[in-house]
């Protein structure tokens, strides 16, 4: 069995840990709003559909709210399926798997933003909220196509191209907010101030990502775009740290309520579970930030002899004359000097 390089192999360890709490946190939040929300509805006075006038304005607030929360469902499903799934992915040496998970992502996010922004617009008085919704439907429209077209290196300019478009979108939607909001709930402003931050770490990513997909195509040298990428992996895993330990940060700022009525217990199920889910998910954002550290270590060493260690001379024996010029695992293009596939990771001598 060969033996895999040491930063890789810590970076793939630390990448897999850093999803599954990922999906730990997503989950656990999750269950706390589902949790809360059944403790508030068990208090509520049963309500008899006689006594309820069925008007198209209650057909469309149902119909709206049934939508919204399949995209809620599906986008829960997103998560879980990014992290447990991308853990299965990453603990694999060759990495199998990794462009079916992109494009089943892509599709999965879409299909979330889709029911999220048809629940938003049959739901009266949300109008406010239409050209952001508009924006981030088109946003993940265009993650989607672009997902698709990430495994096709050549089709990487026309990738990169639409992930820098979308990201500049999702910048611009996140700006807008509901107006007064800020001032209904204490410290919601800070929050959503923070929040609007972070939220430009996975923008300023995706341009990264998508100037590293058209270096991919045009150079067509995979050290130079995968390190360029990896420095998009960190913003985006800084951008998750700073979000969920904001939310920590407002959460432990509220005044706690002493009394033990269903609202109040509905309360301490929100903020407990929001402590907990916060918490793994900025322990995450932080072991994807030293996974990504010890892949761009990898990729320096390996990738640019100059700047790393110093590759030996192929040997008839060691290196087949047919390696010379493909991996023969995965097929891309490999200088005869490589030890390490930069694509799938196999060791070539």
């Amino acid at each position: 069995m060969e033996e895999e390089d040491p930063f890789r192999l810590n970076a793939r360890r630390l990448g897999a840990v850093a999803l599954v709490l990922y999906a730990v946190s997503i989950l656990i939040a999750v269950l706390g709003i589902v949790v809360a929300v059944g403790i508030v509805l068990s208090a509520l006075p049963p309500v008899t559909l006689p006594g309820v006038p069925i008007t198209p304005e209650v057909i469309r607030v149902i119909a709206g709210l049934v939508l919204f929360c399949v995209g809620i469902i599906v986008f829960t499903v997103f998560s879980l399926y990014a992290g447990f799934k991308g853990r299965s992915v990453v603990s694999k040496v060759d990495l199998t798997g990794w462009d079916g998970l992109i494009k089943t992502l892509g599709k999965l996010y879409f299909v979330a933003m889709l029911f999220l922004a048809i629940g938003i617009f049959i739901i009266p008085g949300t109008t406010g909220i239409y050209g952001m919704t508009i924006i981030l439907l088109i946003y993940s429209i265009l993650i989607m196509v672009c997902a698709l077209l990430v495994p096709s290196p050549q089709r990487s300019i026309a990738a990169g191209i639409l992930l820098i478009i979308a990201a500049g979108l999702s910048m611009f939607g996140g700006r807008i907010s509901i107006p007064g909001l800020g001032a209904q709930i204490p410290g919601i402003s800070q929050l959503m101030s923070a929040l609007f931050v972070a939220g430009t770490f996975p923008g300023v990513a995706f341009i990264v990502v998508g100037i590293a997909l058209i270096v991919r195509q045009v150079i067509l040298r995979w050290p130079i775009s995968h390190l360029i990428a990896s420095v998009g992996g960190l913003i985006f895993a800084i951008g998750i740290a700073y979000a969920d330990f904001s939310i920590v940060s407002f959460m432990s700022g509220l005044p706690l309520p002493s009394g033990v009525t269903p609202a109040e217990t509905a309360f301490w199920t929100l903020y407990s579970t929001s402590m907990v889910s916060g918490s793994l998910g900025g322990i995450a954002g932080i072991l994807g930030i030293v996974a990504l550290i010890f892949a761009i270590v990898f990729m320096v060493k390996t990738g640019f002899p100059a700047l790393g260690m110093v590759k030996a001379p192929p040997t008839p024996v060691e290196l087949p004359a047919k390696e010379l010029r493909y991996c023969p695992s995965c097929g891309v293009p490999v200088s005869p000097g490589d030890i390490y596939c930069g694509n799938c990771g196999r060791k070539l001598r």
